[in-house]
């Protein structure tokens, strides 16, 4: 155990005259190494009152907050009047939408759980400027740069906020001593509620930045026992080429379960979490292996998976960001067309702002498209469903060489989706 005294401490004395102890955890360094990422991780334990920190220079590193700016956003909302409450329904606008689950209405709690990007952006421009800036000076919410526009400053713009400082920010919320009402603590905390387990209730979100020049992906919360908090935390890290939406969770969980603040042993399955996990164990090959994919007589089950009109496989050959409207353009030369109108050439688009499909000039892909955009499908909760169409989809032709994309987007796993 190796204890320090650095400029970190001065970050970490805004509840307490006296600093916390802070003691290094070098020895975290393995749960990184096996996923093949950089990254982060800050632990406080109020009961001990000390600070557990992995990599303290990147803990001090401040990154685009990305969807954790999420309950910052929401809290603001509810001070301000763009949010009414908990039941205010935000209308879908019928347009098709990068993922399934965003294309249906939305409430703050839903809204938070499918990290609805468009219903946030929603809420931002109804603040405005003035009033976001006000608040986030108000909150000390990491740099307070709003850079890039009141509907995209978070997501890739000037925002920037720290481990360090993501960890104070929760502990304030959790203990209701942010400079607003309660009542706006309390909603914003029901919301952020992802799993309720053995005794213990975590509360945690996602972020991850993909499209920007120094993507991060974060998994930042606190988990309470018995009504009480036992461990805030915050981790985020550079992902690799080969790094899953799912290595987050099983850093984080394994770090929290060897200091205690989580049971030992396996995530909890939840609805969404047997799909998830069914579904990377059956499909989601390591880079340059083979991938399963549906040839047309058997379009039956791609059609159903990713509620996709056209399914190909080509080369990315170009990639172009449309700042004005907030989309990155990809085209791809068509080597095989599974579903849809046949083309040499094929453009497609993904939101910008949720850096959901970031594929490379170069890569070799397999894209399930709809409505034009690339990278979203439809829901699957029921695990005997998500078993049978894998062995339906792994009994089809290989296509070596390409990844698959898609995702599982309905369910309750802890953080589901980023």
């Amino acid at each position: 155990m190796e204890r320090f005294v650095s400029p970190l401490l001065v970050l970490f004395t805004s509840f307490s005259a006296v600093a916390a102890d802070t003691i290094a955890r070098p020895q975290w360094q393995r749960h990184f190494d096996a996923k093949g990422v950089r990254g982060t991780f800050v632990l406080f334990e109020p009961q001990k009152d000390r600070y557990l920190v992995f990599n303290e220079a990147r803990a001090r590193s401040r990154y685009l907050p990305a969807s954790t700016f999420k309950f910052a956003n929401a809290l603001i909302g509810l001070e301000v009047g763009s949010i009414t409450d908990e039941m205010e329904v935000f209308p879908w606008d019928g347009k098709p939408k990068l993922r399934a689950a965003w294309e249906r209405d939305q409430t703050l709690e839903s809204g938070m759980r499918e990290s609805t990007v468009w219903m946030f952006q929603e809420v931002a421009r109804r603040t405005g400027k003035q009033r976001m800036m006000e608040w986030l000076q108000r909150l000390d919410y990491g740099n307070q740069a709003m850079a890039g526009g009141i509907d995209l400053f978070w997501l890739q713009g000037g925002l920037r906020i720290s481990a360090v400082e993501q960890v104070d920010f929760l502990r304030k919320l959790a203990e209701g001593e942010l400079p607003m009402s309660q009542r706006s603590q309390r909603v914003v905390k029901n919301a952020l509620v992802v799993e309720k387990r053995n005794g213990y209730t975590l509360y945690a979100k996602t972020g991850s930045s993909g499209a920007v020049k120094n993507p991060v992906s974060w998994w930042v919360g606190w988990v309470e026992r018995q009504g009480r908090p036992v461990g805030y935390f915050a981790m985020n890290f550079t992902p690799a080429k080969g790094t899953r939406f799912g290595d987050r969770f099983e850093i984080a969980r394994a770090i929290l379960a060897e200091a205690g603040v989580l049971p030992m042993g396996p995530r909890p399955s939840g609805k969404n979490s047997c799909a998830t996990a069914a579904l990377f164990a059956g499909l989601a090959m390591a880079s340059g292996s083979a991938c399963s994919l549906c040839p047309y007589p058997a379009l039956k089950v791609c059609s159903e998976f990713f509620r996709s009109d056209s399914v190909l496989l080509g080369k990315i050959a170009a990639v172009r960001r449309d700042e004005v409207a907030g989309e990155i353009e990809f085209t791809i030369e068509v080597e095989r067309t599974f579903k849809g109108k046949r083309g040499r050439l094929v453009k497609v688009r993904t939101e910008d702002a949720s850096a959901r499909w970031t594929a490379r000039v170069g890569e070799r892909r397999v894209a399930f498209i709809r409505g034009g955009m690339v990278g979203g499908c439809g829901p699957i909760d029921d695990p005997g469903y998500v078993r049978k169409t894998i062995r339906e989809i792994q009994a089809l032709p290989l296509a070596t060489g390409a990844t698959i994309e898609g995702e599982v987007t309905e369910g309750t796993g802890p953080g589901w989706p980023p």
